[in-house]
């Protein structure tokens, strides 16, 4: 197997009657069984052939997470087609610059999103023709999804040879830093991964994955779809994190597998321990001793927290087996934690441009806090520091940008811009980005990651940013000095029940507890890694993964003063 296309031709002979995707709609699930995923898969390509579709043409995918969204990623394949997911939550003009530069011939979009395509495509110099996912168009302007099932049904074209050298997605990076870039993916960079990924971990037809993450990026197509695919499993959607959706999902599903960021982990643990702060105090009691006892047996090599606290793992799913985190650091506390409780993490590091993983913590091979080993049939070396990385999995290159690809891609080894050390035992450790480094005056480095989870270790911090500010107030003189933005756990500073719009940064007691958290990282850093002065933020810039928009929180200060000076 060394094509997607050969990859959803063997699901449909291995695991044809099982259910490949669903999604809740209302009281009652939409399911697609692998059979019907390939069937409207290859009729909806026999229709986009008719159509002109040629090999290598790009089409855009512009939808919430749905079945649907696997019918067009396969049709599109199948007839030789390059896949374009688009963020959904990304601006107009953004949107527009996506499929402009990848000169989209096509947009599969979903009813939600059909105004905004329309409007692109009016716009657009392209005019890409729109096909409608979920429905059908009012006006009788777009084709439906619908209809070109039925146009290629008993149809019999013939289709070009797929090569694992073929493009298989063009996909635009998120863009934390600098103008997004088109990550060229082929069929061979993905399958490798997938397969390589799938030998270090036991997945099985039985598993049964709830998937959280949009498909517009690496991370979600290739661990929370493709592999599952793969191993013949089952993907619930969940429609959105509202409440307890997601833990409803999970239930009700007997959900085995979570692929997910630190963010939503972290939520979850927060989720979890408020809910054990509440208890009597009895209770809280016992649950102390049983998390003692499961840590002396997880440091001993013979974990018991599945069958201490069998029950707490209950609520979520009696199946479940563990999660995955990758896509940002998570705090290696958390993961311990976690274990603690029964429920295993395993730390993943990669990036877009490499399919995406490179090294993966399993079952078999694990150590909290390093982001694992490298998976079969990849290479990286540390140069200078930096971590560099080959294999099959690495992109093509950046679409019509030869100059940053030149920049990435020296001697084969593509260089990922990311700081890191092995240890003795193999396991990689990532310190910090390049391009994130702050250079103090007297040259020294400072790696803000490594400070973001020092000051994360306080109860009253919800999450962190560490950057360089240049400034020449407050005494700093035009040094480069090290700046904190927090974001306050609110519910740690009013009473119970308190509505969420109640809540108020502005609380003197907030100003003064953060600022004795900033006191007491310090103690434990050498001073020149000192946080020189901070600012509390009602939550920090994201983009649709979560990362942390550094270059816009350092745009955002340097329109304003420093907030708050440190007496050091």
């Amino acid at each position: 197997m060394d094509t997607l296309t050969h990859l959803i031709q063997t699901a449909n002979s291995s695991f044809g009657a099982r259910i490949a995707l669903q999604i809740k709609e209302g009281k009652t699930y939409f399911s697609v069984t692998y059979h019907d995923l390939y069937e409207k898969a290859f009729q909806v390509a026999t229709a986009l052939k008719k159509l002109k579709v040629i090999h290598g043409d790009r089409i855009g995918i512009i939808t919430e997470n749905s079945p649907y969204w696997g019918m067009a990623f396969f049709s599109i394949l199948l007839c030789g087609g390059v896949v374009v997911p688009i963020d959904n939550k990304l601006k107009d003009h953004s949107i527009q610059n996506i499929i402009d530069h990848a000169e989209c011939k096509f947009i599969f979009s979903s009813l939600k999103f059909l105004d905004t395509v329309s409007s692109i495509s009016e716009r657009s110099p392209i005019h890409p023709n729109i096909i409608i996912l979920d429905g059908k168009d009012s006006k009788g302007k777009w084709l439906s999804l619908d209809q070109l099932v039925k146009e290629g049904k008993n149809q019999s074209i013939p289709f070009e040879k797929i090569t694992s050298e073929d493009l298989a997605i063009i996909l635009y990076t998120s863009g934390t830093t600098g103008s997004p870039k088109g990550v060229m993916l082929s069929h061979g960079n993905l399958i490798s991964n997938v397969k390589s990924v799938s030998s270090v971990f036991p997945f099985s037809s039985n598993d049964h994955f709830i998937s959280v993450l949009p498909l517009c990026h690496t991370y979600a197509i290739t661990a929370d779809f493709l592999i599952p695919l793969y191993t013949g499993g089952t993907i619930t959607y969940v429609e959105n994190l509202k409440g307890p959706i997601l833990l409803e999902r999970m239930h009700e599903n007997r959900g085995t597998l979570l692929v997910a960021v630190p963010a939503l982990i972290q939520l979850m643990y927060h989720q979890m321990i408020s809910k054990i702060e509440i208890l009597p105090q009895k209770k809280k009691i016992i649950f102390k001793i049983l998390k003692k006892l499961s840590k002396i047996s997880l440091s001993a090599g013979f974990p018991l927290g599945r069958l201490l606290f069998k029950s707490l793992r209950d609520k979520m799913s009696h199946r479940l087996r563990f999660f995955i985190s990758g896509g940002a650091p998570i705090d290696p506390k958390i993961i311990e934690e976690f274990f603690i409780l029964g429920i295993p993490i395993y730390q993943g590091y990669g990036l877009t441009e490499t399919s995406p993983i490179l090294t993966v913590n399993s079952p078999s091979h694990n150590t909290i806090g390093s982001v694992g080993r490298p998976i079969p049939g990849v290479e990286i070396k540390i140069m200078n520091g930096e971590i560099i990385a080959r294999g099959p999995n690495i992109m093509k290159g950046y679409y019509k940008n030869p100059e940053a690809t030149s920049e990435i891609m020296k001697d084969g080894w593509f260089h990922t811009g990311d700081i890191g050390f092995f240890d003795s035992k193999g396991y990689l450790y990532i310190s910090g980005r390049l391009k994130n480094i702050i250079v103090t005056r007297g040259g020294k480095n400072v790696y803000p990651e490594e400070l973001e989870e020092e000051l994360n270790r306080s109860s009253s911090i919800q999450e962190s940013c560490i950057v360089g500010l240049k400034k020449d107030s407050k005494g700093f003189a035009g040094d480069e000095v090290v700046y904190a933005l927090l974001v306050p756990k609110l519910t740690s500073f009013y009473p119970e029940g308190t509505p969420l719009e109640k809540m108020s940064i502005d609380l003197p007691l907030i100003q003064e507890t953060l600022s004795e958290a900033v006191k007491r990282a310090n103690l434990r850093l050498a001073d020149y890694k000192k946080i020189r002065g901070f600012e509390i933020w009602n939550e920090l810039p994201k983009t649709t993964t979560l990362k942390i928009k550094r270059k816009e929180i350092l745009e955002l200060l340097e329109k304003t003063h420093l907030g708050s000076s440190l007496d050091i």
